[in-house]
């Protein structure tokens, strides 16, 4: 059988160049069958679930223990807001995980970005005062270490996504490092320098 030129292929109808691209899409080989990939995706989706369960607790105890004010704010509704809207990030994106929908990855990214603040305002918040060596002991152990390991799980699943549009675009290979690569909506296209 003879590839068809891309004259006879603009020729197809929409319809038949959609057919013909159905077909390749599920003969392209997939990144996503490896034992790692799978372990690492329920992973993350029980880490994101348990930590949106842990937090349930977390914020009653922030409810109840924080001042209504502190330095003229609102002390207890920032933190406490803050920590819901984690909580809920956290359990969204797990639902996404668990639904293999693409948009997990910002919930992953959000997550992060999240943790990494808590962290911030924990640890220096906390400057001088009798917890702070618990803000800092949690932040190295807990919330930066699970920021990384969000953060992570979204860069590989845009390298995953990644390597099956390259494979759809008729390249072998390994496709070039994230920081190379164009939209994946952008036609292809040889990199420059």
């Amino acid at each position: 059988m003879s590839t068809p030129s891309a004259e006879e292929v603009r020729a197809w109808t929409p319809e038949e160049r959609g057919q013909v691209a159905q077909l390749l899409d599920e003969l392209v080989e997939r990144p996503t069958t490896s034992s790692g990939v799978i372990r690492r995706r329920r992973l993350s989706i029980v880490a994101a679930a348990a930590g949106a369960i842990v937090m349930v607790p977390w914020i009653g105890y922030l409810a109840s223990s924080l001042p209504l004010a502190e330095s003229g704010g609102a002390w207890r509704v920032a933190w406490v807001g803050f920590d819901v809207v984690l909580a809920l990030v956290l359990l969204t994106t797990a639902w996404l995980g668990l639904h293999r929908r693409q948009v997990a990855i910002l919930g992953l990214l959000v997550a992060a970005t999240m943790l990494v603040t808590d962290a911030w305002f924990d640890v220096t918040l906390s400057y001088g005062t009798h917890e702070q060596l618990g803000a800092i002991l949690t932040a190295t152990f807990l919330e930066l270490p699970f920021a990384a390991f969000l953060a992570s799980t979204a860069v590989g699943i845009l390298r995953r996504t990644s390597a099956t549009v390259w494979r759809l675009r008729g390249h072998s290979g390994q496709p070039p490092s994230l920081w190379r690569q164009q939209y994946l909506i952008s036609p292809s296209q040889a990199l420059h320098g």
